[in-house]
């Protein structure tokens, strides 16, 4: 397994990278200068890559090697993945040497089927193996080059930390140090997935929440380790790709916001509160910023809908799109403030390193980290389900603003279902979840006439050629709040009625 930390550095960022590597380390050896040249092979299908894996021959100054590496993999900001390699002769893809790792089953299937280079990377490599604190040594790459697929061509310009031995808090704490000192961009794409999309000329694929397979006997240290992680990797992966041509990153990422945060209101009780209270605090600013332009993204999505349905009124409803997005750009400038400011890779290094450190830990309940995470996860999930069910009573008395509460708690207890759901049989968590997700649709459409309402609020009403759109939009939000209302009831009765799967 391997385990490395990746970002975008700019080649003005990578000057007097030896001094900087000198204060940061105790030790640092001499740079080492290769050329590499690989390739990248695969069906034409993109079997490979469909199964998670790439496979590449790479020409250097040592030789050859040909590796088959995980293309994606878990630990959250550090990617732990699979990595096999092996010495060749000469410069030439050799399939028999697969034999017995993940991909056999697949290759002995095709047998008869062309293997093919799909692109490559030249690349400029730099490397430096420090030692640190704690005995870990770290190789520090940096990378500048490009990868090529026929006549397309993209730049690469990126630092790897790869923990060779210690422990991964050493690792995080480096590469923390490192940023402050010299801002770094926070990056989940490898070399393999770039080169997969520019062969296929297509864009970045949204990356939705990985499914979390802890192990039964999982401790509550790896539980806590381990659902952090997977948040941070969403947010990372996506983050970088927010903008207006494709909304499904920015939804993404204020997903991974959502869950990290639901992590830490289930561990809440056994979390030490300053440290926890500041990195709430971060995510709160961090989906605020995003909430501005999901809002408007799912309020022009709608607009759509709307003018579909109602093609006699379409002049009208044409006219309020152009303010909202207006506000929409404005609010992606926001986004894209937040990405170019390096806040977010600090904010990811901070809460990766205090989740491997056991420093999240409230001091007397510092024994619970070696106990099975299945010892507390039913009270903990008791919590979120009882204050769901405190905000669900009496739903025709509530108001709007209780109903998004029941609806965020709600969420939060799904989501926490969700990271616990190996540990549990999974037809019962399934059909809980099942339950749990009807509701939300419904609170969800509530919320959406909410938010419709609130956008329609901050459009300039003394523009008078607006006040038929808005009226339309506002009536339809009206008859669509309607609905839901009538719809709740029932939804919130069948999930009362399911019985709690941890219980």
């Amino acid at each position: 397994m391997e385990i490395e930390l990746k970002f975008a550095l700019s080649p003005q960022r990578q000057r007097n990278l030896d001094k900087l590597l000198g204060k940061l380390a105790r030790t640092v050896s001499k740079p080492v200068r290769q050329h590499q040249i690989t390739q990248y092979f695969d069906f034409a299908d993109e079997a490979l890559r469909a199964a998670g894996f790439g496979l590449r021959v790479r020409q250097s100054d040592d030789g050859y090697v040909q590796t088959l590496k995980a293309l994606t993999g878990e630990g959250g900001a550090a990617m732990e993945r699979f990595e096999r390699e092996w010495t060749l002769m000469r410069n030439r893809l050799d399939v028999t040497r697969l034999a017995g790792t993940p991909i056999s089953r697949l290759m002995a299937a095709r047998r008869e089927a062309p293997i093919r280079q799909i692109f490559t990377t030249d690349i400029a490599r730099v490397t430096y193996m420090l030692a640190l604190e704690d005995d870990a040594v770290v190789e520090v790459a940096v990378d500048n080059g490009h990868v090529r697929a026929g006549e397309k061509a993209q730049a690469i310009h990126e630092i790897e930390f790869e923990l060779k031995a210690g422990p991964v808090a050493a690792l995080y704490r480096f590469a923390a140090a490192f940023h402050e000192a010299r801002r770094l961009s926070i990056s989940a794409d490898s070399k393999a997935m770039r080169g997969y999309r520019l062969a296929a000329g297509r864009g970045f694929e949204a990356r939705k929440a990985q499914a979390l397979d802890l192990p039964r006997d999982a401790t509550v240290a790896e539980g806590f380790r381990r659902i952090m992680g997977s948040g941070a990797a969403q947010f990372m992966a996506n983050l970088p790709f927010c903008s207006t041509d494709n909304a499904e990153p920015l939804h993404q990422a204020r997903v991974a916001v959502r869950r990290i945060r639901s992590a830490l209101a289930w561990f809440e009780p056994y979390l030490e509160p300053v440290a926890a209270a500041r990195f709430e605090d971060t995510l709160r600013r961090f989906g605020r910023i995003l909430g501005e332009a999901r809002d408007r993204d799912v309020f022009i999505d709608e607009l759509a809908g709307e003018k579909a349905e109602d093609g006699q009124n379409g002049t009208w409803l044409d006219m309020v799109g152009p303010p909202i997005e207006a506000e929409r750009r404005a609010a992606y400038r926001g986004v894209q403030a937040l990405i170019n400011s390096g806040e977010p890779t600090a904010f990811i290094l901070a809460l990766a390193g205090w989740a491997e450190s056991g420093q999240w830990l409230r001091p007397e309940f510092g024994h619970l980290g070696d106990a099975k995470l299945t010892a507390i996860a039913p009270e903990l999930l008791d919590r979120l389900a009882s204050r769901a069910d405190k905000r669900g009573r009496r739903l025709r008395e509530r108001s709007l603003d209780e109903l998004h509460s029941l609806r965020k708690t709600l969420k939060k207890l799904r989501y926490c279902t969700e990271y616990c759901e190996a540990l549990y049989k999974r037809k019962r968590v399934r059909r809980y979840q099942e339950r749990a997700k009807e509701l939300l649709e419904v609170l969800g459409a509530l919320n959406d006439t909410v938010g419709t309402d609130a956008l329609l609020d901050t459009l300039d009403t003394k523009d008078a050629t607006l006040t038929p759109g808005i009226g339309l939009i506002s009536r339809a939000s009206i008859a669509n709040r309607e609905v839901a209302l009538k719809q709740l009831p029932k939804a919130w009765k069948a999930f009362a009625a399911e019985k709690p799967f941890w219980s």
